[in-house]
């Protein structure tokens, strides 16, 4: 009688527990997945023309760091000044959404970037989504370079005589490479379906208006 007692007391304490164990860890995984595949819906993606805005609010913000390479157009002609300016610049952006997940911009319109995943952003896919704009800035650098070194920079007066040295130095093909690859980022995130620009796909990344509940 006490053998037969002690087998049911060991079946029912232990290898039942044991048999719902399993059940029970795919509830908790089902429910996961449910909470993330809402969590997926629930997001709405951030479209052109606001993220369009929140670009315009951070040119604003730059404008300080921005003028450390315009003081050429009033006669300082600072090659360490303008580079550190266009460096500066380029550090805000990655900067800012890897730490909050988005520019002062992108706050003020109520926008952020995640990871697919839903997530916050890694650092590469931080540095991944920024090679546009790093294009840009490394185009910028090598412009201002090519610029101090002309000869005829310090007898120029006003801004039509230094966009003249530009042009003859090929600048400008310089400057419309760094557009056309903006614009490309900009028109994919248009005719995309979550708009995801090229460098949102290439960082496995998404715009979403940030929830407010």
């Amino acid at each position: 009688m006490e053998l037969c007692l002690h087998r049911f007391l060991c079946h029912e304490l232990l290898v039942y527990p044991l048999l719902l164990l399993p059940q029970k860890l795919i509830t908790m995984e089902e429910v996961t997945l449910d909470e993330n595949l809402t969590q997926e819906v629930e997001h709405e993606y951030a479209g052109f023309w606001i993220r369009f805005l929140a670009s315009i609010i951070d040119v604003f913000v730059l404008l300080p760091f921005s003028a450390l390479y315009l003081l050429v157009l009033i006669g300082i002609n600072s090659l360490t000044l303008t580079l550190a300016g266009i460096l500066l610049s380029a550090c805000y952006k990655p900067f800012m959404e890897y730490k909050y997940g988005a520019t002062l911009g992108k706050m003020a319109v109520g926008i952020k970037v995640i990871s697919t995943d839903g997530g916050g952003i890694t650092l590469n896919q931080t540095l991944l989504r920024y090679i546009p704009w790093a294009i840009g800035n490394a185009i910028s650098m090598i412009t201002f370079t090519m610029l101090y070194t002309a000869p005829g920079l310090d007898t120029a007066e006003g801004f039509l005589e230094i966009s003249q040295i530009m042009a003859d130095q090929g600048n400008n093909s310089l400057s419309s490479i760094s557009s056309l690859v903006m614009l490309i980022a900009g028109l994919s995130i248009v005719f995309d379906a979550k708009k995801q620009g090229v460098h949102d796909r290439f960082a496995s990344t998404l715009c979403v208006y940030v929830n407010k509940d």
